[in-house]
């Protein structure tokens, strides 16, 4: 009887770390797919602003397209996403 419990303690135990592993598997997965949304709103705002696309030369303006808009839209997919599994 006693081996019994345990094996289905141990079971409990394992279960909850898949838990966890599943939501931060999810969390990963919203925040990817916000990242690719993200580079896709980032080009459009680069063509939209003037960006060259057949032989483009860097400017400063770039940065806004290019890196904040996809690592912004990462970051509140991460973000979004966690603070929902949290509650």
């Amino acid at each position: 009887m006693y081996s019994i419990l345990k094996v289905v303690k141990k079971s409990q135990h394992y279960s909850v770390k898949e838990c966890d592993i599943m939501k931060v598997l999810r969390i990963i997965t919203i925040g990817i797919i916000a990242l690719i949304a993200g580079l896709l709103f980032g080009l459009v705002l680069y063509v939209i602003m003037g960006g060259e696309t057949t032989d483009p030369t860097w400017e400063n303006w770039m940065y806004g397209p290019c890196y904040f808009v996809p690592f912004s839209a990462l970051i509140l997919g991460l973000f979004t996403e966690w603070r929902k599994n949290e509650e």
